[in-house]
């Protein structure tokens, strides 16, 4: 998970690495790029979970749910001064209290680690010297 300021918030939340998918990429090629650049971690494996429209009474909005099992860092994080993060470490059996207890958090990031929590495909996240 990343915490970080959330622009059409205002204010700092609890989220997961996410943004837009660029010409020509594929959700899972975002779903990489968007990880490296936010977190400093890369993997071999990226997997397609799921694609469900966000709020389909107002927009045409679709959020991928992509996972990678194998995540290493790789590196520090790429991303611009107005996306500035904080990487938060937590094991799938402590999600719930982690959302809990943070305040703000996205609902998108709720929804896509239940799909991935359910769904078998949760892994446990590596500190970057393992």
């Amino acid at each position: 998970m990343i915490r970080g300021y959330g622009h059409g918030a205002g204010r700092v939340v609890l989220g997961l690495p996410s943004g837009a998918i660029e010409p020509g990429e594929s959700a899972v090629e975002a779903a990489a790029r968007e990880l490296l650049e936010e977190t400093g971690y890369a993997g071999p494996e990226l997997k397609s979970l799921d694609s469900s429209l966000v709020e389909p009474g107002r927009q045409h909005a679709v959020a991928h749910v992509v996972v990678e099992r194998n995540a290493r860092c790789v590196g520090e994080p790429r991303s611009d001064a107005s996306e500035r993060f904080e990487l938060r470490l937590v094991e799938s059996r402590h999600f719930l209290r982690t959302v809990l207890a943070a305040g703000a958090v996205s609902l998108a990031m709720v929804a896509a680690m239940s799909v991935a929590i359910l769904g078998g495909e949760a892994a446990t996240p590596r500190r970057p010297n393992e």
